[in-house]
């Protein structure tokens, strides 16, 4: 007897070209959880910011709704359910990974992180040039961050 199909929507973000891919599948269970196996690796070496793998049968649209607005906010999601159609294409944007800094070391803002399978320590510097650096949540201005491997 062969295993039920089901029609799957995988969604990967690839973490070193910010492209983000859908595809429509019908795969045996046991192959669902292959493919989510085989992605989590993947995030693990840092090729693939984040993913997901499910059911297109199994979700509603008000659930759908719910997990947009969990992600992103209220405001956001009745924005843009009650707009129209876009006049223009979207703009081109990147992943980036996000850390909190919520350390100090000797007296800048400080993150661990773990990231292409480097335990690294972040120090953020304050720079002078607003054109040049990030801006960290919650802090005025523009840093520059430096990563040093943690031993």
């Amino acid at each position: 007897m062969m295993a039920p199909r089901f029609e799957t929507i995988v969604a990967v973000a690839f973490a070193h070209t910010a492209e983000v891919r859908a595809w429509r599948v019908v795969v045996s269970r046991e192959d669902g959880e292959r493919i989510e196996r085989t992605l989590r690796h993947f995030v693990a070496l840092g090729h693939v910011a984040c993913f997901s793998v499910r059911s297109s049968g199994d979700d509603s649209f008000n659930e759908f709704v719910g997990e947009l607005r969990s992600r992103v906010g209220d405001l956001t999601v009745d924005v843009c359910l009650a707009a129209g159609e876009s006049s223009a294409d979207p703009q081109p944007s990147f992943l980036m990974p996000v850390w909190a800094f919520d350390h100090l070391v000797e007296g800048a803002p400080a993150a661990t992180t773990r990231l292409l399978g480097l335990d690294l320590e972040l120090v953020a510097t304050p720079n002078l040039d607003e054109e040049i650096g990030a801006h960290l949540p919650g802090r005025a201005g523009s840093w520059l961050i430096h990563a040093r491997p943690l031993f």
